[in-house]
């Protein structure tokens, strides 16, 4: 499904999986902070710690995980990246994956001091 957005993905497949997905347009007032895990932006849920990657285009996550409780009445919740992105993800780049990772607890002079530890210019 390369092109679509995670709106259409998951309005296209949790019906499939048996489940409902409320309109779009709601969105609950919980967020989520994104982090980095081999170098691809992601989310867990508040709830059943399920993990989704996300669409950077569309700041909105909804949990996949059949099993999950969605206290919020399955409601989309949304993306939080740090305000400080383009210097985290370039302090990342210089990495080879698997070791492109950055958790919200992790700073700018973290990832430098890191990538210094490891010869990484």
């Amino acid at each position: 499904m390369r092109g679509d957005t995670v709106e259409t993905l998951i309005l296209a497949t949790v019906p499939k999986m048996g489940g409902s997905v409320p309109l779009p347009q709601r969105t609950s007032v919980r967020s989520v902070a994104a982090y980095i895990n081999h170098g691809r932006w992601v989310v867990n849920c508040p709830d059943c710690n399920g993990a989704e990657l996300v669409d950077l285009s569309d700041l909105r996550f909804f949990c996949l995980n059949a099993l999950c409780d969605r206290p919020d009445g399955g409601q989309w919740l949304s993306v939080v990246l740090p305000a400080n992105r383009g210097e985290i993800e370039s302090e990342i780049l210089k990495r080879k994956m698997p070791n492109r990772n950055w958790l919200q607890v992790e700073t700018v002079a973290d990832l430098r001091a890191e990538n210094a530890a490891e010869g990484i210019a």
